[in-house]
């Protein structure tokens, strides 16, 4: 009696059933799907068991002996294998190459963090700030990032390039009204399918701003006006300073003397004749004598 070899039946396009030499599965396949569906045949008629050999292949898929349906035992990674070679048997391996197609599985992430600037508050708008980059694997429109500045405090006085990431003054900054902002950047794909569903990813990122300060205000003077007393003999002093700021205030200085007890008396007159008459009773006045 011949003992001819079962053999898989031919794969027809379009379907999923045959040899699995041409399967593909989506990376966002749920574990427990049935994928595929292998068939065979026996040249006598005998029944046929099918059957998946090595250890990325069992790792991966399950094989129901009789009916030859293929389940996802453990989802894939497209970034991580585009391919896994395995073999499924009916008696005879037969070696298969699997297909892992992409879904928008990952999320931007953001390169060279942490971002941290210092701009002069005088610098005009249109001035360079920072550039944020993030990158996302995965492939066509699911892998595509654009920017964003999330609203928040400050966050109008700066403006980003959505495709490129680079930030830049919107407008004028001032150290005196705020001196330093928090950016949240946002790193957005352009969407892709994930287990049948459209799906759009993003993730977000912190830029601190300090600002610095420049010489842009005039000095000015607090609790005016300013008063002093000094009495009248004081020495003479002088106090000189300089510096090269060109700006300048200005104060108001109330001095207020006070005299001290430096003159002696002084009469009016240094030479006094007066008459007295002979008559004049003790203790009475005869004349009078003013100092100064």
């Amino acid at each position: 009696r011949t003992n001819m070899a079962p053999y898989f039946s031919p794969y027809v396009p379009g379907t999923d059933s045959g040899n699995m030499q041409y399967l593909q599965i989506r990376e966002d396949t749920p574990v427990g799907t049935v994928v595929y569906t292998l068939h065979g045949s026996d040249p006598e008629g005998q029944t046929v068991y099918y059957g998946i050999e090595g250890d990325i292949g069992r790792e991966h898929f399950t094989v129901d002996r009789l009916s030859g349906t293929v389940t996802l035992k453990e989802a894939f990674d497209r970034e991580v294998s585009l391919a896994i070679l395995c073999s499924v048997s009916v008696q005879v391996r037969q070696p298969s190459k699997i297909f892992i197609t992409d879904a928008n599985d990952e999320t931007p992430v953001f390169k060279n963090l942490p971002y941290r600037v210092q701009i002069p508050e005088n610098s005009p708008v249109g001035t360079f700030v920072v550039t944020v980059t993030a990158e996302d694997r995965d492939l066509g429109l699911a892998g595509i990032v654009h920017y964003s500045i999330q609203e928040s405090e400050g966050s109008g006085n700066f403006s980003i390039d959505t495709v490129r990431g680079v930030v830049t003054l919107a407008t004028t900054l001032d150290y005196e009204k705020k001196t330093s902002y928090q950016l949240k950047v946002v790193a957005r794909d352009e969407g892709g399918s994930y287990r049948d569903q459209k799906v759009y990813r993003n993730s977000t990122a912190v830029v601190e701003v300090e600002v610095l300060d420049q010489q842009d205000m005039d000095p000015v003077f607090y609790g005016q006006p300013y008063q002093v007393n000094i009495t009248e003999d004081t020495p003479v002093f002088a106090h000189e300073t300089s510096t090269t700021e060109r700006r300048n205030g200005s104060a108001l200085l109330v001095v207020q003397l006070e005299d001290v007890n430096d003159s002696p008396p002084v009469f009016n007159s240094s030479r006094v004749e007066i008459s007295v008459p002979e008559d004049v009773g003790v203790g009475e006045a005869i004349t009078t004598l003013v100092v100064s």
